[in-house]
């Protein structure tokens, strides 16, 4: 059997005889393979879990999930979890926080944009990031006998992560070497630099790429450059202990790295080990009451003090036999980092408190300095001598999980992550299926939210915006930034040509048969929901296919028209072919023949606006299907010239509430993926697209969801569909206006997304009546 007490790493702290002397990397090697005195180390980043927001029922699995991991780490092999507080590199806040200016009229509103990311950081974590990682380390004669242990390992680490939805990946050599850099030489992130051909050659010198100019250590501190920094150890636990203790550690705003030392133990060695305590607190029992008899004692009870050490060692045998527990060596130290001494003897006394909250006792490493801060590191080494003795439930406690984060390079800053108050910076171009839907009753935020996303497309990129706006919610600011607004009504004398054709298709897509689909959907509109018979159709595509190919023929100088296919159709000799045309009439001959003629309005402005409110609600419908596959025309185009197009479609649940418009719709979201495009559907009427097949499909199946404020039966419904925990779904109850939950991808974070009133965008955007501004004239 294994010693039972771990062997201790070498002491490197000996009076260095210089910087690089005291980091404790004798070699490196491929695949992030670390050496120092036979000690072996592999470092993985692994992924934050939706814990704090997670149903009991969830926690609980996650809890278990956590506890198996512990379990399936090599007996007597050392595992270190390491939690960083990173503060983030000032030109990688910049590049992801704000906004470039352009030097061009809009830099006033780049400029707000970016004073509120400012004031949202500031209010968050102070730009604190946090990264996880897992160190494991094993003792082998060379590299190459640890390498399939590491293989292994990894292997494992994935497979019981990922049963609670956390993803692993092993790091490389380089990038542990800058979690060591971006420590030892804050502020200098981006130089960086490591030579590979001499990593291979000469392991030893990746020190000098990582050390500081200088170190100090005291006897309850140490310096790094100008910075101050103190290790902090967990000295005494409580008999139970809650398991948010490290998370509402490392939710303090400060630059911080926090260590968690697991050794684990065989089942038989957990049992024996425990059975030899319980034998000694037997014997020291006996001896007690052998004592008091010799005293004339012979009524002596059994000190409480061994009573209690006595039941405390039967329920942990119990456990280990039951329950499959394991005894766990564990130890958890940290250091935190500030500016000032002052600084740091404040934070410190932070840290303490919240330990004192748990029962817990944190305390400085006295003369131990160097040996904490290389025990914290994750050199996969330990130093202090601070272990106690878990069993596997115990140690499960000091749990890392608190809330997913969503933080995409080159995105747009949504808001704060409500539980960590990180910043929530999304990138949908990423996702496969980029479309969104937002969804949130009237005030409760999603009409400034989405005109917010298109604002920072329109001021950061050069994409194109199209916006078809039933309810002339986003006219300000369109007009704001010089944009097109279209305003459709009946009797106007603005034109859209319902046939424009689509010039440019991608592979296997058949412009005539899109066409022919279309005009079929607008002419069953125009007849009335379930009244068109097999034959009306089959007279609608023949015409339909003769008026599209003598357009596409190239001898026609005019474009085709409605007024075309009217003719057309009143020409077959079917007599239903003459209900069709009179049907037709009105919207080819009398007032609402404003798709009837050729396109005579500018519809190749960058940000373009179709304002249909003062359409009746008769025409309501078609208006939105013909001013959608006007919207695909100009996609298609764009994605000929390698243009993005993002496109904002409000109160789309109109669309589902009769199939013929409903399956336009589905075809036209599906088709537009193929072609760059990113859709923004918005909806405060949840009820109505749920009750549609295709409306659950599109949501359910969305990877960009923006839900606000939701009604109580709607709450229920999405929470259904899309899975969501009592805790995520408490987020849509009565959430204040521009807060909810975000669903990017497989991760779900609640958001405060609320932008500052004192802005010109916030007057441009807002809808509430008492704050609508002049510009909306």
């Amino acid at each position: 059997m294994a010693q039972w007490k771990p062997k201790q790493s070498k002491p490197v702290y000996k009076r260095p005889k210089s910087v690089q002397k005291s980091i404790p990397i004798k070699a490196v090697h491929p695949n992030g393979i670390f050496e120092h005195n036979g000690a072996f180390t592999m470092t993985g980043r692994f992924t934050d879990v939706n814990y704090q927001a997670a149903a009991p029922e969830e926690q609980k699995y996650i809890f278990a999930g956590y506890q198996e991991l512990l379990k399936s780490f090599d007996i007597d092999e050392l595992m270190k979890i390491t939690l960083v507080n990173k503060k983030v590199n000032e030109a990688t806040l910049h590049g992801d926080m704000f906004l470039p200016l352009k030097g061009d009229e809009f830099d006033e509103y780049r400029e707000e944009i970016n004073r509120v990311n400012r004031r949202r950081a500031t209010e968050g974590t102070n730009n604190i990031v946090q990264e996880k990682y897992i160190t494991v380390t094993t003792h082998r004669k060379k590299a190459a006998d640890a390498q399939p242990w590491f293989t292994r390992m990894e292997s494992t680490l994935k497979g019981a992560l990922s049963k609670i939805d956390s993803n692993f990946e092993r790091m490389g050599t380089e990038e542990r070497l800058k979690i060591f850099y971006d420590y030892f030489r804050a502020g200098e992130e981006a130089q960086f630099h490591i030579d590979k051909e001499l990593i291979g050659k000469r392991g030893h010198s990746v020190r000098d790429y990582i050390a500081p100019d200088g170190m100090e250590f005291h006897n309850d501190y140490f310096k790094i450059g100008k910075r101050y920094g103190r290790v902090l150890f967990l000295g005494e636990y409580p008999a139970y202990l809650r398991d948010t203790l490290i998370t509402e550690l490392m939710s303090l705003p400060k630059e911080m790295m926090l260590s968690i030392d697991m050794i684990s133990k065989s089942r038989e060695d957990s049992l024996q080990q425990v059975q030899r305590k319980l034998l000694s607190v037997e014997t020291e029992i006996g001896n007690s009451t052998k004592k008091a008899n010799e005293q004339g004692n012979y009524n002596a009870t059994v000190p409480p003090r061994l009573e209690e050490k006595r039941n405390g060692l039967t329920e942990i045998i119990r456990l280990i036999r039951e329950y499959d527990q394991r005894i766990v060596w564990a130890q958890v130290n940290l250091f935190h980092m500030a500016d000032s001494l002052r600084e740091l003897d404040n934070d410190t006394e932070a840290i303490v408190a919240i330990g004192q909250g748990y029962m817990c006792r944190f305390q400085t490493a006295m003369y131990r300095q160097e040996c904490g801060l290389n025990t914290v590191l994750p050199y996969g080494l330990w130093y202090m001598d601070s272990l106690r003795t878990l069993t596997t439930e115990n140690a499960a406690t000091l749990l890392p999980f608190v809330s997913e984060e969503i933080w995409d390079k080159g995105g747009i800053c949504y808001g704060i992550n409500m539980i960590s108050k990180h910043l929530v910076i999304a990138d949908r171009r990423e996702l496969l299926t980029p479309h969104s839907v937002w969804a949130g009753l009237p005030g409760g935020g999603k009409s400034m939210g989405y005109k917010l996303e298109f604002t920072n497309v329109f001021l950061n990129t050069n994409d194109d915006i199209l916006i078809l706006d039933p309810e002339r919610e986003a006219f300000p600011v369109v007009k704001m930034f010089g944009g097109e607004v279209l305003h459709m009504s009946a009797g106007s004398q603005m034109h859209l040509n319902a046939l424009d054709m689509m010039q440019y298709v991608e592979k296997g897509d058949d412009p005539l048969a899109i066409k022919g689909e279309f005009v079929l959907t607008i002419i069953e509109m125009a007849i009335g929901r379930g009244n068109i018979t097999p034959k009306q159709q089959s007279i609608i595509d023949r015409c339909a296919r003769r008026v599209l190919m003598s357009g596409m023929s190239g001898r026609r100088k005019n474009p085709v028209t409605l007024r075309d296919l009217y003719q057309a159709i009143k020409k077959q000799p079917e007599p239903e072919a003459q209900d069709i045309a009179t049907c037709m009439e009105m919207y080819v001959l009398g007032s609402l023949n404003m798709f009837s003629k050729a396109t005579n309005v500018n519809t190749k402005s960058r940000l373009l606006c179709y304002d249909i409110r003062d359409l009746g609600e008769k025409l309501k419908p078609l208006a939105m299907t013909i001013v959608l596959d006007a919207i695909q025309n100009r996609v298609a185009y764009n994605r000929s010239i390698g243009k993005r197009t993002w496109v904002y479609i409000d109160e789309f649940w109109l669309m589902y509430r009769d199939e013929y418009t409903a399956k336009f719709f589905d075809a036209f979201y599906r088709r537009m993926r193929k072609y760059g495009c990113l859709i923004g559907a918005m909806s405060q009427n949840v009820s109505s697209l749920l009750h549609s097949e295709y409306g659950r499909d599109m949501i359910s199946n969305c990877q960009f969801l923006m839900l606000f404020s939701q009604s109580e039966s709607d709450r229920k419904a999405l929470g259904e569909l899309l899975n969501l925990s009592e805790r995520q779904m408490d987020y849509l109850s009565n959430a204040k206006a521009g807060c909810g939950l975000m669903r990017r991808g497989s991760v779900v974070v609640p958001f405060d997304g609320r932008f500052d009133q004192d802005t010109k965008l916030y007057r441009a955007m807002t809808t509430k009546i008492e704050e609508v501004d002049t510009l909306a004239g």
